[in-house]
C-alpha cells in the first residue's frame, strides 16, 4: 500500500501529462475563482474543469496549503508534528523506537496529524502533545483506569479507542509493551 507522500508525489509527477497544465496554473486557476473551502473547490474543479474526484481533492488541498505539497515527505510531516513542541521530539523518538521493537515486523507511517504503526492494519497511532506522548490503541471493551484512558487524540481511525500517556521514558514500560501487543493482536 502506498503511502499518502508516495500519492501525492505521484498525482503531482503526472499533473501536466494527465491534465494538460503544471501545478503552478492549476494554482493560478484557482485563486482566481475566489473560492476558499476545499469541498467548494473540489466540486468546482469536478463539475467546471472536468477532473476526476482525487485529482481534484489534492488540488484544493495543496492550493489551501500555499501551493505546496501536503504531504511532502514523511521527514517534513514529522517535523510539522513538532513546529508547536519541538522538545518533545527526544521522548518521541524513543518511544517510536520502542513501539517498533515491542511489536516484532512493525513499521511507523507519518501521518498529518499523527504517527501511525501498523504491521497490516495500525494497531497504534501517537500524538505529540505539550509535556506529553500520548499512544492511541484500539483495545476493545478494557476498561479504563490510571494507565489506560480514554482516547483523545487527533487524526486516528475511530477504533484507536485507548490511550496511554508517555510523559518520560520511565512511563514507557512492560505494561504499555503489553498493551501494545494486545492492540496488534486484535487488529492483525
Amino acid at each position: 500500500m502506498k503511502t499518502a507522500n508516495e500519492v501525492e508525489k505521484e498525482f503531482l509527477d503526472g499533473l501536466e501529462k494527465n491534465s494538460g497544465k503544471n501545478l503552478k496554473t492549476w494554482m493560478g486557476i484557482i485563486k482566481a475563482s475566489t473560492l476558499q473551502k476545499q469541498v467548494e473547490i473540489q466540486k468546482w474543479l469536478k463539475g467546471e474543469k472536468g477532473l476526476k474526484h482525487m485529482e481534484a481533492w489534492m488540488l484544493a488541498a495543496i492550493y489551501l496549503n500555499g501551493g505546496k505539497p501536503v504531504y511532502g515527505s514523511d521527514s517534513a510531516l514529522l517535523d510539522k508534528q513538532f513546529e508547536k513542541y519541538p522538545d518533545m521530539r527526544p521522548l518521541f523518538d524513543f518511544v517510536s523506537e520502542k513501539i517498533l521493537k515491542s511489536v516484532r515486523e512493525s513499521e511507523r507511517e507519518v501521518k498529518k496529524t499523527y504517527v501511525s504503526f501498523k504491521k497490516k492494519r495500525e494497531f497504534a497511532a501517537v500524538n505529540i502533545k505539550k509535556g506529553e506522548i500520548r499512544i492511541g490503541m484500539d483495545l476493545g471493551v478494557r476498561p479504563f483506569d490510571e494507565v489506560v484512558k480514554k482516547v483523545s487524540m487527533t487524526g486516528p481511525m475511530p477504533r484507536i479507542s485507548h490511550m496511554v500517556v508517555i510523559q518520560d521514558k520511565k512511563d514507557f514500560n512492560d505494561e504499555v509493551v503489553q498493551l501494545l501487543n494486545k492492540s496488534n493482536e486484535r487488529v492483525n
